[in-house]
């Protein structure tokens, strides 16, 4: 099938859901012993944006998924140049039904990257959404600067929650249990006849991640039948996920690292970047020859950052960078983001009728399709 632009639809509403994983689960406890040193926190706490009922008469859109909740605990600094959060508004509206649109829905869950929130792709999550996804992001509990659960209680970032070179396949593994566990939730969900999910949750399962996200949604997927389609947005590839053996379709979505000017004094950063994407490239290669079937999408001028919602703020140094050409428009980068990993999972998750997808769009020349 042809990779069309993404069309955010006016009358398309949403709703966000919110719910703790039981700290029941023993894998989780633990988790939390490895990462706090207290048992007593859940692992994850999860938003959901799924599709609602047309009609209804839920409450104004939300404007407190971003960190206007979060008050003081997010805010170091004042930032007079950026994006004022509180001037942000979002289709998704809180507090009303599912739609009847559709018998059952396939799940995306997100997993963001380190240091972030599901709310900083409030934007793509909506956009799945919108199109009759139910899409469950996770907030890493103790990697993520700060997680507000429902008794009011908040629990911000330890240092073991943090990436370091030795502990990368520790921290690795929980993340990967927090997608695990998940899925499990959402299958609890699917199976509870109380819940406004009960019976409307397809078997189709996408797990999307960004970065060390992604990283993650590699190797929760490794061996784990549950995982429908896997999209990893430029997330390396290291430790169980360079090994993984996915026994379904994956997808990288990379964008390309800024390469300073050819000149002498820059020599040693171009060679280092040039080898780290070599590697990053055979890593990919590889893990694509051992899935079902594989993808990877390069998009030029594409940064690390704006697969999240960062790329539609204002920000002054994204701003000369775009002037210079060396960054896309950030519009332009959701919208190639967006109907990429649509048409990914319409293909996999819905089954939309057209066996593969394109190599090329003519509507993304930016994009380079690499399939195996």
């Amino acid at each position: 099938m042809a990779v069309e632009q993404a069309r955010c639809p006016a009358n398309a509403i949403r709703a966000i859901l919110r719910w703790e994983n039981p700290p029941r689960m023993a894998r989780l406890l633990t988790r939390g012993s490895a990462l706090s040193g207290t048992p007593s926190n859940p692992a994850t706490c999860d938003l959901a944006m799924v599709p609602f009922r047309k009609g209804a008469a839920p409450r104004p859109p939300s404007i407190t998924v971003f960190a206007v909740e979060l008050g003081s605990a997010t805010t170091t600094a004042t930032w007079h140049l950026y994006q004022r959060l509180s001037s942000v508004r979002c289709y998704a509206r809180d507090g009303t039904a599912l739609s009847p649109a559709q018998r059952t829905y396939p799940v995306v869950i997100l997993s963001p990257g380190l240091g972030m929130q599901p709310t900083d792709y409030t934007a793509l999550a909506e956009e799945l959404a919108s199109y009759g996804y139910v899409v469950a992001g996770l907030f890493h509990t103790y990697s993520t600067p700060v997680v507000v659960f429902s008794d009011g209680r908040l629990v911000g970032s330890t240092p073991k929650g943090r990436l370091t070179h030795d502990l990368e396949d520790e921290l690795l593994q929980v993340w990967s249990v927090d997608i695990k566990s998940t899925i499990d939730e959402m299958d609890r969900l699917n199976n509870d006849q109380h819940s406004q999910f009960g019976a409307r949750l397809s078997s189709e399962r996408g797990i999307m991640g960004h970065s060390f996200g992604g990283t993650a949604a590699v190797a929760a997927c490794n061996g784990d039948t549950r995982c429908t389609a896997v999209v990893d947005l430029d997330g390396t590839l290291y430790g169980s996920a360079a090994t993984a053996q996915l026994q379904c379709p994956v997808m990288f979505l990379m964008g390309t690292p800024y390469v300073p000017p050819n000149l002498p004094v820059f020599r040693r950063s171009r060679a280092l970047i040039e080898e780290t994407r070599a590697r990053d490239q055979r890593e990919i290669e590889k893990v694509m020859s051992h899935s079902q079937r594989g993808y990877r999408v390069t998009v030029v001028r594409l940064l690390h950052m704006q697969f999240s919602d960062s790329t539609l703020f204002f920000d002054p140094g994204d701003a000369i960078a775009k002037l210079a050409g060396n960054e896309l428009d950030g519009l332009r980068a959701h919208t190639i983001t967006s109907s990429y990993v649509r048409a990914f999972f319409d293909v996999y998750l819905r089954h939309v009728p057209g066996a593969q997808l394109q190599l090329g769009s003519p509507s993304f020349p930016e994009a380079r399709v690499i399939t195996q």
